[in-house]
């Protein structure tokens, strides 16, 4: 703006300096310039005795002269560029804002800032301006004045909707001097890309210091290189972990708006089992999550261990194979035991392990534990896995291989041959003591070997006879020094002595039920029959029930301890077989519904790896 067009005279009093070359005194005398390099502006109006009209003229060095007509100064002040030098603006950062996103602290960097603090009349505090060629209103936080050279902004928010352009960032000048207006600069406002979305990540299972390869995220709005913009930036993947666990990820492949592949994916080899987030760049960024799994061996089930199987989970990625071996740990009734059972080849899952019988030691065993020797894919080294401790919620008492011969209740109906002498003994308690009573009977002679050997059996009347030694009647116990010549009530293999009984029980004093009772062993001494250990494991009880599997990894028969066998304590059952109970472990007699009055035609059920199947 020249002079003349500021050094107005609307009354027509004054000449124009320009038109007219008539100069105030003050500019002839002070200042070199040309006419034309002099500016000027009105200032207001005055009162003087000569003209209603003060000016003001601004010269290069900055001093402004008010004056009347005539050439009288009334007044003078310092507006121009020298006291008030106008601001200057070099920078702005961030210069690129994306539409919908809010910026906080932009810094304007330049010169000649004014702060509040600093202002004057003449020289105000600068403030902060965005314009944009489609009229979006950009919305600006506080605007703060930090030094002469720095101006921030708290936030800067373009529209959501905003279309990519260029915004004019204007910090004002000196509003008394035109020619130093306000200073200006650019920023890029760059429209919104679209959010991505991660509908899923295969594998989503990584493990713990293994490589997984060609890991592919799946989803929407993924940028490829080819396709990135200022305004889009081609899609970026990062990996966080809770533990802060660090997860090298190989070169990412943006394979098309939906298709992500990673080319390597490895977990640490120390990272324990934990859930990671896989982030897709964007505004706003997407998200899912993965498991980290470390290799793993758990016993996670053994309630089916008296029939051999134990449950267990591997972890490892696929295609891992290794051997593992299972340790159970116990003790049997000499002291500690502790059976190992290996298993081949077994790959990563759940995995019932079917025990070996044979192999596993008699004993009662709370714990288990062992390794598994992972093989992973790729690898040649195996890496021993540490299968977690174990405790059985019951602790396995198991007794392995026991002989299971079978006796019966013969019936005298059954048998054949000849009578012979008998007896029949009967107790009453005078004065405190016992008279043990016989009476002389006829019997069948089979039957009566029969009968002593089982423990019992049914006459032709019907009546249930036990042996006089079972019921501790015998001719060295309650009636030791009664029995009458020829009665026998004592020895294992022969004897002719029984009482009448009004029920069927067993040593237990329960009802014997055929094919679930059976019989402990005992060991005879003297007049009593001591319940003996069985496979050096433990002695049985009155009412304890026993899993029997034949080895097919199933229940054959459950069967419940309702008498004893004192036949059972002995090395071999018959005396046809030569090896102490074929080699088993054990001996137990099994209660048969049989009625025959031969003991070999019962048959011999014979073995069963046994278990409690309640302890």
């Amino acid at each position: 703006m020249y002079a003349g067009d500021c050094l107005s005279d609307p009354e027509g009093f004054m000449p124009n300096p320009i038109t007219s070359g008539q100069w105030p005194e003050y500019a002839t005398q002070e200042s070199s310039l040309a006419p034309q390099e002099v500016t000027g502006a009105m200032v207001g109006t005055g009162v003087s005795q000569y003209v209603t009209w003060n000016y003001c003229v601004t010269f290069g060095g900055g001093c402004i002269a008010l004056f009347p007509f005539m050439g009288v100064a009334l007044t003078s002040a310092c507006y121009g560029p020298a006291c008030c030098p106008p601001p200057t603006v070099t920078s702005i950062s961030p210069n690129v804002w994306f539409a919908g996103t809010t910026y906080s602290n932009v810094v304007l960097t330049g010169t000649n800032f004014i702060a509040p603090a600093n202002a004057t009349a003449a020289c105000p505090a600068n403030t902060v301006s965005v314009s944009t060629p489609s009229g979006a209103q950009v919305a600006l936080g506080a605007v703060t004045v930090n030094s002469p050279t720095q101006i921030v902004i708290a936030t800067v928010t373009p529209p959501a909707n905003e279309i990519t352009e260029t915004a004019t960032v204007a910090v004002s000048g000196q509003p008394l001097t035109p020619i130093v207006a306000s200073q200006t600069i650019t920023a890029q406002i760059i429209a919104a890309c679209p959010p991505p979305t991660v509908a899923s990540v295969t594998p989503n299972t990584w493990f713990a210091g293994q490589t997984t390869n060609n890991v592919t995220i799946a989803g929407t709005n993924f940028v490829t290189t080819a396709a990135a913009t200022a305004a889009c930036p081609a899609s970026t993947v990062s990996v966080a972990t809770p533990s802060g666990a660090v997860v090298a990820l190989g070169a990412v492949t943006v394979n098309s708006p939906t298709q992500i592949t990673i080319a390597t994916v490895a977990p640490p080899a120390n990272e324990t089992a934990e859930t990671a987030t896989v982030t897709v760049s964007g505004n706003p960024a997407a998200t899912a999550t993965v498991q980290i799994q470390a290799l793993g061996a758990t016993i996670t089930d053994t309630g089916n261990i008296m029939n051999g199987i134990v449950t267990v989970k591997l972890t490892a990625p696929s295609g891992t194979t290794g051997d593992l071996n299972l340790i159970l740990n116990g003790s049997d009734n000499s002291g500690l035991e502790l059976s190992q059972i290996p298993f081949t080849a077994l790959a990563p899952g759940s995995q019932d392990l079917k025990l070996t019988f044979d192999t596993i030691l008699p004993g009662i065993y709370p714990m288990a534990d062992g390794t598994w020797n992972a093989m992973l894919p790729g690898t040649s080294t195996a890496q021993t896995v540490n299968i977690q401790d174990y405790t059985l919620p019951t602790p396995w008492t198991y007794f392995r291989k026991i002989f299971y011969t079978q006796y019966n209740i013969p019936h005298e109906s059954a048998c054949s041959g000849g009578d012979e002498d008998a007896w029949l003994v009967s107790t009453a308690v005078v004065k405190g003591k016992t008279t043990c009573n016989f009476t002389k009977i006829k019997l069948n002679a089979q039957f009566i070997a029969a009968m002593w050997m089982n423990g019992t059996g049914i006459d032709l009347d019907g009546d249930t006879l036990k042996n006089a030694a079972a019921v501790n009647l015998g001719d060295n116990q309650i009636c030791a020094g009664q029995y009458p010549p020829g009665a026998i009530g004592h020895t294992r293999s022969y004897g002719n002595t029984f009482e009448v009984l009004g029920s069927l029980t067993g040593s237990c004093n329960t009802t014997l039920i055929p094919d679930q009772s059976v019989a402990m062993p005992c060991t005879q001494v003297g007049n009593q029959c001591p319940v003996a250990v069985l496979s050096s494991v433990q002695a049985l009880n009155c009412g304890d029930q026993l899993n029997l599997d034949s080895g097919d990894y199933v229940t054959a028969s459950t069967r419940t301890v309702a008498d004893k066998c004192p036949y059972c304590s002995v090395t071999s059952p018959f005396s046809d077989v030569n090896s102490p109970m074929y080699g088993a472990d054990g001996h137990i007699d099994a209660f048969s519904s049989s009625t025959s009055c031969n003991g070999r035609a019962v048959g011999t059920p014979g073995f069963f790896y046994t278990s409690y199947l309640t302890n």
